[in-house]
């Protein structure tokens, strides 16, 4: 009610003002992601009903959450420093054990590659390496699919991974 939420410290009410807006942009992302998805695997056009199908379970949600900060650690500038650590000792380690030889492929799998990034910076290391990721997840399919495919441009969306925190 109006009056108990007057009662409010203004600090509380700016903080849920924060979650409304930028909770919005993140389901204006999985919205498009999913409309993506529709587009171009079923003779469907538009976003979907909101009204189509199950609602998801609450004890699925942590898997959102997932792929907010798969995004974030694979796809941001945010994410570079973590990228960095993460990736290049992977990169290196191939470099020595799987040296590229000119004329020769190198083909790799990537077992769990999350929303994708890894596989392309793996295939970006040596034009001799081609490769492929795997991923159990089907949350994460849908990101990875949407963020190789979907997008045309840098910084296309703002996500706020954190909003749960």
């Amino acid at each position: 009610p109006k009056a108990l939420y007057d009662r409010l410290p203004s600090i509380t009410t700016s903080k849920l003002n924060f979650i409304r807006l930028n909770g919005s942009m993140n389901q204006k992302f999985f919205d498009e992601m999913i409309a993506f998805q529709y587009d171009h695997f079923f003779d469907f056009n538009g976003v979907p009903n909101k009204n189509d199908g199950e609602p998801i379970n609450m004890s699925q949600m942590h898997r959102n959450q997932a792929v907010l900060h798969s995004l974030m650690r694979e796809w941001s500038a945010e994410g570079a420093e973590e990228r960095k650590q993460c990736f290049e000792p992977i990169i290196a380690q191939l470099l020595q054990h799987l040296p590229p030889i000119p004329g020769s492929q190198k083909r790799i799998l990537v077992p769990g590659c999350g929303v994708g990034r890894l596989p392309i910076e793996i295939a970006g290391a040596a034009p001799e390496y081609t490769c492929q990721g795997n991923e159990f997840s089907v949350y994460m399919i849908l990101a990875s699919n949407f963020m190789l495919n979907g997008l045309d441009r840098k910084n296309a969306y703002t996500i706020y991974p954190w909003l749960d925190k």
